[in-house]
């Protein structure tokens, strides 16, 4: 294994944005949740950071606290302890205009039409629907044709897909998905894949993403946390820098440091410690 790619990860938390050249988006400050008093915790004291255009992923087994991690940063769950802070502002326990997430269920509205359920953000918010945006977004992840379909009219990975294009309709400053490609099938979900690259990059969006897709993980991230189960806890850090500018997946995944990037958190998540 390339020794030179993986090592001397960067600790967490610390304050390196004007290193990177980006604002720091997001900061998670010693997280630890346990659901009952005198329970078993389900996470323990998490820290970790997302920059302004950085792609974070969250790796782990069943069992980690992914989810309820994702739940916490989202606001929709108060942690036991510690801190979530978005754009520099405390936001503990509360969602955030400045966040958008897709969930692994659709969650679409089913007395709504597919482009009503899409549309539903900004109708929420009081803003004006930019009609060419949506109909971009109904060519990018092939719906054309389905606006006026109801969710119960279309399949899982179309109503998935529905609830991808609800979060980038919003144009959220830090976007959260949860196995979000997971229901969609395999070239289409590398397609999508790809233009979520192109997304974050031309809008500087950050995004935080939970898998248990290696592969998935190490092409798309910019860096990539490993989780521990029972409790969940963050057991490494990397960074990942795959010597390809190409934001197409199949063509990242040819990159020469890609095997031994997988090889490393293939081996953190089955012995659940950190690689020598």
């Amino acid at each position: 294994m390339p020794a030179a790619i993986l090592e001397n990860p960067v600790e967490t938390p610390c304050d390196d944005s004007e290193e990177s050249g980006h604002k720091r988006s997001l900061e998670v400050f010693n997280v630890s949740m346990t659901y009952v008093e005198n329970g078993p915790e389900i996470l323990h004291n998490i820290s970790f950071h997302a920059d302004e255009q950085e792609f974070v992923t969250f790796v782990g087994p069943s069992g980690c606290g992914k989810s309820t991690l994702f739940n916490i940063v989202a606001g929709l769950l108060q942690p036991t302890e510690g801190s979530v802070i978005i754009d520099y502002k405390e936001c503990t326990g509360e969602p955030s205009e400045k966040l958008g997430y897709v969930l692994q269920k659709d969650l679409l509205l089913p007395w709504r039409t597919i482009k009503e359920n899409v549309t539903l953000g900004p109708e929420l918010r009081h803003r004006p629907v930019d009609e060419e945006r949506v109909k971009e977004l109904f060519e990018t992840y092939h719906l054309t044709g389905y606006e006026d379909n109801y969710p119960d009219q279309l399949s899982g990975g179309m109503r998935q897909r529905a609830a991808l294009m609800r979060a980038m309709l919003m144009e959220p400053g830090i976007l959260l998905m949860d196995e979000a490609y997971k229901a969609l099938d395999y070239p289409l979900k590398i397609a999508l894949e790809s233009e979520l690259l192109d997304h974050v990059k031309a809008t500087k969006q950050t995004v935080i993403f939970v898998t248990h897709d290696i592969e998935e993980a190490v092409t798309l991230s910019d860096r990539v946390y490993i989780l521990k189960a029972h409790p969940g806890e963050i057991i490494d850090e990397l960074d990942i820098h795959l010597s390809c500018d190409s934001t197409k997946i199949n063509e990242r995944r040819l990159a020469p440091e890609f095997n031994a990037y997988y090889e490393r958190i293939w081996k953190t998540v089955e012995s659940g410690r950190k690689q020598d």
